[in-house]
Formats: structure tokens, C-alpha cells, sequence
């Protein structure tokens, strides 16, 4: 997952404002986002293989309309967020409590 700037994933509409968030890994191929819940892994989002498996997340605008950047919202659980300053290869995706800039911000482009 990446911060603005450079897109990782792309956004399917299910409609309401609701999107499942396809991951675009280059060693594993595609998937949807999944924010854990529970478990040993609750308070990540991690990537899974069947698309079916994927949360749904509110897309929010960040700064201009229709730049690109928005912040994913999911109801009950905050909104997803970079762990730490790094943003490269392997940076967990993390819950967290919703401000909406920084490692919040997120550029996203539709499935074609």
C-alpha cells in the first residue's frame, strides 16, 4: 500500500459510496483489502486472495476534488493509515482513529 504519489491499488464501486479496493502485487498478482478485525493480525489490512473476502471502505476526497487522493473510511473501524515514516515495499497498512492527512492520504484510480 502506498501514500499519495504513487498508486498500489484501485478502487471497484459497489455502490452507496462503498468500494472494494483491489491490491496490485507485482510478485503475487491481484486481490482485495481486507481490514482485520480480530485475531492475531486485528488493526491491519492486509491483502487477500479472493476477491469476494475484501472490505468495504468509504472513499473521502483529500484536498481538490478529482486529484486522486482520497482517505478510506471503514464504519467502526477508523480509517487506514501507514505505520511509521516509510512508505515503500512491505509498509504495514494499519486501523487507526480517522485525521484524514499525512499516511491517511492515499492516491486511488478505477478499475478500467
Amino acid at each position: 500500500m502506498r501514500r499519495s504519489g504513487a498508486a498500489g491499488h484501485a478502487a471497484g464501486t459497489l455502490g452507496a459510496g462503498a468500494f472494494r479496493l483491489q491490491w496490485q502485487h507485482p510478485g503475487y498478482g491481484k486481490g482485495r483489502l481486507k481490514a482485520l478485525a480480530e485475531g492475531p493480525g486485528a488493526g491491519l489490512v492486509a491483502p487477500m486472495d479472493d476477491c469476494g473476502d475484501g472490505s468495504r471502505f468509504l472513499l473521502e476526497p483529500s484536498g481538490a476534488y478529482g486529484r486522486g487522493r482520497y482517505v478510506k473510511r471503514m464504519p467502526g473501524q477508523g480509517c487506514v493509515g501507514i505505520r511509521g515514516p516509510d512508505s515503500g515495499a512491505g509498509t504495514e497498512a494499519v486501523m487507526g482513529r480517522c485525521v484524514g492527512k499525512g499516511g491517511q492520504v492515499f492516491r486511488i484510480e478505477p478499475v478500467p
